[in-house]
């Protein structure tokens, strides 16, 4: 197999070294390494929001019953004597949201 013959510039030799070399090819790939180690760890000091909500439906409430007696602190008087009171101490609906917000100010570690 006979090998092919090249003849360069002194500006095309440096060009084609410069192209071909593994050891400037590593470089080059260390360098967008780095790089996007450097975007990373900026990304880390942006504004970070998060948000979560959650609604609680309850088909039944629970409900309490007394009796409506003339001794009791809850005595109605225009009830009848010994009716039943139904109260309940619940909502139907519960909805609960957030949001938290944070931000990475300071980092005194070292890599």
């Amino acid at each position: 197999m006979a090998q092919q013959v090249r003849s360069f510039s002194s500006k095309e030799a440096v060009k084609y070294a410069l192209e071909n070399s593994p050891t400037i090819k590593n470089a080059v790939i260390e360098t967008d390494i780095a790089k996007a180690k450097v975007m990373e760890t900026t990304s880390a000091g942006y504004p970070q929001i998060s948000g979560s909500a959650s609604l609680l439906h309850y088909p039944e409430v629970q409900r309490f019953v007394l009796e409506n007696t003339v001794n009791t602190p809850f005595y109605i008087k225009e009830l009848t004597q010994d009716a039943p009171i139904a109260f309940a101490l619940q909502l139907a609906n519960s909805f609960n949201g957030t949001i938290s917000a944070s931000q990475l100010i300071f980092n005194g570690s070292s890599r």
